[in-house]
């Protein structure tokens, strides 16, 4: 078999050491056998949903714990057209629920050349079957999001959806995991108004050319029945949103605010501004690391915000030069970090208003905000976020992120 056919496999463990040794006995066989580990320690259970649709086989290691394995079981069970399972560890002690297919191998690897050929024909018969499924006639209602058929995502449900899109939670049988799968409503044909496609195809190009830890990871772009995808990492732990029901300690408010200013500063060094930061567009993954997201306003550095009428961005979040419809450079993201991080610290958006106008009025006359005496050691830092005239903001992302740096272990030492 050449390592192009190499089954896809999902193996479910906490033991790195088992990892390894099965990784290295794979790899004889299959060069390029595709491994995907879920740790149930940090990944907790698979998504709701998931039906592991691109993988082969699943692998499951219970450390020889009866009732950690039967519960597993049970889960796998209870999912749609679920793969085999190979579980490592004792028998299945009579607990095997009767529509899932299981195989027990010892978890020392003592009959490797026996799993290597079950692995073979697990896989030959999985694709064998995939491929009989998707020649029926209803085989596109597994891949349909409302009207669009989107061929190797399954839905799980609607996320979000905005003016010019939708944002849903979606299994990629490619990749084997969840994403979040952004789709363009409008057809540019039918409207004629092509704003909105080219906005949507230069949020991906900017993605594409950002490797970063603090910005959103792009999977996959395309086009079905007419309408433009994006297949973006998911982050189950949401939005800095949901972080800010409260105020935040100075620290933490602090090292998000870092976090997010390195964002930037990678988006500003490719000549692009994002021109919609705010807590929703922050997200929190698994491991509790942030991302930027939502670059669908992002524009060239040197751009200007379109007239009266047609504002983008959210106004509790806008520098006074984006509301009021003047040209733009990177020291209005910094404004509107400064905004995120008043709000982080105090609980509260500095500037608000009956409409919106009215909060972009307050941005450009209201006084600066004063923070509480408490927090007064970090208003200086807050000034020149917030300077009403951009000359006396920081001039770039990287003299901003030194000086919350800076704050942060001012904190420390005080």
């Amino acid at each position: 078999m050449t390592a192009a056919l190499a089954p896809r496999l999902l193996l479910v463990t906490g033991d790195g050491e088992f990892v390894d040794r099965l990784r290295n006995e794979l790899s004889a066989a299959w060069p390029e056998a595709g491994l995907r580990i879920h740790d149930p320690r940090t990944d907790g259970r698979l998504p709701e949903g998931f039906v592991a649709a691109g993988f082969d086989a699943v692998l499951l290691d219970t450390t020889n714990d009866p009732r950690v394995r039967a519960d597993w079981l049970g889960d796998f069970a209870a999912r749609a057209e679920f793969p085999a399972v190979v579980s490592f560890g004792a028998g299945n002690d009579g607990n095997v629920p009767s529509n899932l297919e299981l195989h027990v191998f010892a978890r020392e690897l003592s009959q490797t050349g026996v799993l290597i050929d079950l692995l073979r024909e697990l896989s030959r018969k999985r694709r064998l079957a995939r491929s009989l499924s998707r020649s029926k006639a209803n085989a596109d209602a597994n891949y349909r999001f409302g009207a669009i058929t989107i061929r190797g995502h399954r839905p799980l449900r609607l996320i979000a959806r905005g003016g010019a899109s939708s944002v849903y939670l979606a299994e990629s049988e490619r990749l084997g995991e969840i994403v979040a799968l952004k789709v363009l409503d409008r057809v540019p044909d039918a409207t004629g108004d092509l704003r909105d496609f080219e906005r949507f195809l230069d949020e991906y190009q900017i993605l594409a050319t950002l490797r970063h830890p603090h910005i959103v990871r792009i999977h996959d772009i395309g086009v079905a029945d007419d309408h433009l995808f994006i297949a973006m990492e998911y982050f189950p732990r949401g939005s800095l949103r949901m972080r800010m029901q409260r105020s935040l300690p100075p620290r933490e408010a602090l090292d998000i605010a870092a976090a997010v200013g390195e964002a930037l500063s990678a988006v500003h060094a490719v000549g692009i501004l994002h021109r919609d930061l705010k807590p929703g567009n922050v997200m929190t993954r698994a491991d509790g690391s942030l991302a930027l997201i939502d670059f669908g306003l992002a524009d060239a550095v040197d751009a200007q915000v379109p007239g009266a009428g047609r504002i983008l961005g959210t106004p509790e979040y806008m520098s006074p030069e984006q509301g009021h419809g003047e040209p733009l450079d990177a020291r209005s993201d910094l404004y509107s970090l400064g905004i995120i991080l008043y709000e982080m610290l105090v609980g509260r958006r500095p500037y608000s208003g009956d409409t919106p106008f009215a909060v972009l009025y307050e941005h450009r006359h209201a006084p600066l905000p004063v923070l509480p005496p408490a927090l007064s050691m970090l208003a200086p830092l807050l000034d020149r976020l917030l300077a009403k005239r951009r000359e006396d903001r920081f001039a770039n992302a990287g003299t901003a992120i030194a000086a919350i740096e800076h704050n942060a272990r001012l904190l420390v030492a005080g």
